[in-house]
């Protein structure tokens, strides 16, 4: 007799139009959920990347303050700064001033160095410049003497 009290209290046979149906999500509602999370994981990935990207940016100005730092270093020492043909990267530059520095991502291009300015070769002067992924909407292009992030001593 409980039974039939229960079923009656909740499945009211007057109403029996949904009494037939199964119990669970529609397919809209399943792939109102899919969308939802497929924008999520779209989302997540994005801020990833971004991070990654600004990481390697990152990694890049320390390696250009540590060669300044060696370039500071290698003045001191013989008054006058390497000399370089002008589109050095930055295995040519480890080579002038000694050192072992290493671009995140394996990209040695990124990196410009030429002593003197851009126009002239001075001794007492230098242009240093790395081309960062964030800033630079052509970041695949190699670093030169106007572009990428000034580092010099002028």
């Amino acid at each position: 007799m409980f039974k039939i009290l229960n079923r009656n209290l909740y499945h009211s046979d007057a109403n029996s139009d949904n009494s037939d149906r199964a119990k669970g999500f529609t397919l809209v509602e399943l792939l109102v959920v899919m969308a939802i999370i497929a924008i999520l994981i779209a989302l997540i990935i994005f801020a990833i990347t971004a991070a990654r990207r600004a990481s390697r940016d990152t990694a890049r100005r320390t390696n250009a303050h540590s060669i300044k730092a060696a370039l500071e270093e290698k003045y001191a020492k013989d008054k006058k700064y390497p000399a370089s043909a002008g589109t050095a990267d930055l295995s040519a530059i480890n080579v002038l001033i000694g050192s072992s520095f290493t671009d995140p991502n394996g990209e040695d291009a990124r990196y410009y160095y030429k002593r003197g300015t851009c126009k002239a070769d001075q001794t007492g002067m230098y242009v240093l410049r790395v081309r960062t992924e964030v800033q630079n909407s052509d970041y695949n292009s190699p670093a030169s003497c106007d572009t990428g992030e000034d580092f010099s001593n002028q």
